[in-house]
């Protein structure tokens, strides 16, 4: 099996969180991942705000904003097929007093700036409880069984 990468779905409700093979990316309660099905690692598909210079992305930092943000580079944002990092419930704030100053010099024009990162242990603590790792490896096993299949009906015998 080639590294063939499926999308799913984390849907929230309450506290519980289910997934699904679809999903609506414009509702707060929706998360998407990408599953690489030979390797089993699972990516955050969130696309990082475009702020360069603005945080150290090598090491999972990233500055959100919120409020009168006018610059759609910048703007957290949810639409049907892709959402914003910083609309995500799978980061965790990892703010320093010197971003958290720059943070309340911003909230005075009426704009909060937060660094967030990837919560990666929530993913995984997620991926386990809402079926995901399941639905995964049911998927790896459709996969290598079309593959098996693809091999042997190409397969030819020597004359």
């Amino acid at each position: 099996m080639k590294d063939q990468e499926k999308k799913y779905y984390l849907i929230k409700s309450g506290e519980t969180w289910t997934v699904s093979r679809s999903g609506d990316l414009s509702q707060d309660n929706v998360e998407r991942v990408a599953v690489n099905l030979s390797s089993g690692v699972i990516t955050l598909t969130a696309l990082p705000p475009n702020t360069q210079g603005l945080g150290n992305f090598s090491k999972n930092e990233w500055p959100c904003y919120k409020g009168l943000v006018f610059n759609p580079a910048v703007r957290a944002f949810r639409r049907a097929d892709s959402y914003s990092l910083c609309k995500s419930e799978f980061t965790k704030n990892i703010d320093n007093p010197l971003t958290m100053a720059g943070g309340a010099v911003t909230a005075i024009i009426g704009v909060v700036r937060s660094l967030v990162a990837i919560d990666q242990e929530k993913i995984l603590a997620i991926a386990e409880s809402s079926g995901l790792i399941e639905m995964v490896e049911q998927d790896r096993q459709v996969a290598t069984g079309a593959e098996y299949h693809a091999l042997f009906a190409a397969a030819t015998t020597p004359g």
